[in-house]
């Protein structure tokens, strides 16, 4: 009997033991199955670093390094041109020639060359208005280009002349002050504008000025451009008051100061013409009434004795 039992413990440990042995290279193989596979998932999806954007940013907002972030992403998905570091997105040059968004991005978004675009350009121009003020375009004599007298950040007053039909001359008059120039003919850099002035070949008539307004100065303008002539007058940059005028009329233009001599003579040709006329009115007045009415055609039976 108690070799029985003793065997049937041999047995027991037996396999006991087989079950562990058995597990344990089973516990292995599925290991070293999962590296196997997870190496050839790595292999046949390579993933690269791309730039995102941390946060919603709205479209004309000047970009910051803080709206973005770097994510690494399967090759297959990322955008042809996709930065691949935010110091590729913010050069050094980065810092005197800011960004702007075109459109508006949103969180996770990749960011593309062209979602962006330089303030000063294009879509991005919008970034240069201000709030409660308007960018308007007007028509100006390309002389004031060509001189220099309106270049980009420049301040300056606007003038109109106008032709008044009833009064039947013209005016000029101011029709706003210290508006600052956003742009001439798109360029919003003077040094820009500039070199391009010098390249040019061919040379207009009329250039494009781009400028800061309120709405009613808008309004002014508009109709100002549309019912008169346009000029320029260039002033400092820090002279930033008003002055109220009155404007001119042609005919206060050409009047002339007369010297005493000149009054005295029409005074006297005045005085000549007026005694003349009364003297012909006496002798009109002297005359038979008969007479004169005869002279006009006219028949009268009166009697005049003298």
């Amino acid at each position: 009997m108690a070799r029985k039992s003793s065997g049937s413990r041999s047995s027991g440990l037996g396999a006991i033991g087989f079950t562990l042995i058995a597990l344990v290279f089973t516990g292995s193989t599925a290991f070293f199955l999962a590296q196997v596979l997870k190496g050839k998932n790595i292999n046949a999806t390579p993933m690269r670093t791309t730039v995102v954007a941390a946060q919603d940013i709205k479209a004309s907002e000047m970009i910051k390094e803080e709206f973005f972030k770097e994510v690494r992403l399967p090759i297959g998905t990322i955008p042809s041109g996709a930065y691949r570091s935010i110091s590729q997105l913010f050069p050094p040059s980065s810092a005197s020639k800011p960004r702007v968004v075109v459109n508006a991005v949103y969180e996770n978004e990749v960011i593309l060359p062209q979602r962006l675009s330089d303030p000063k350009r294009g879509t991005g121009f919008a970034s240069l208005v201000a709030k409660d003020f308007r960018a308007l375009s007007l028509e100006v004599d390309s002389r004031t280009t060509r001189s220099n007298v309106v270049y980009p950040g420049a301040v300056v007053d606007i003038l109109t002349t106008m032709r008044r039909v009833e009064q039947r001359d013209s005016v000029t008059r101011l029709v706003v002050q210290g508006v600052k120039v956003l742009a001439v003919n798109g360029i919003s850099d003077a040094a820009e504008l500039d070199e391009s002035i010098r390249k040019s070949k061919k040379r207009t008539r009329k250039d494009v000025l781009t400028i800061l307004v309120n709405p009613d100065q808008g309004e002014a303008l508009t109709l100002a451009s549309n019912e008169g002539k346009i000029d320029v007058l260039l002033r400092n940059t820090q002279d930033l008051g008003s002055i109220d005028t009155q404007g001119v009329t042609s005919k206060e233009l050409t009047a002339t100061e007369e010297t005493d001599e000149e009054q005295d003579s029409k005074a006297k040709k005045s005085g000549k013409r007026r005694s003349r006329a009364a003297r012909n009115r006496f002798r009109r007045s002297a005359q038979p009434r008969a007479n004169r009415n005869n002279r006009r055609g006219r028949s009268s039976t009166a009697t005049l004795e003298f």
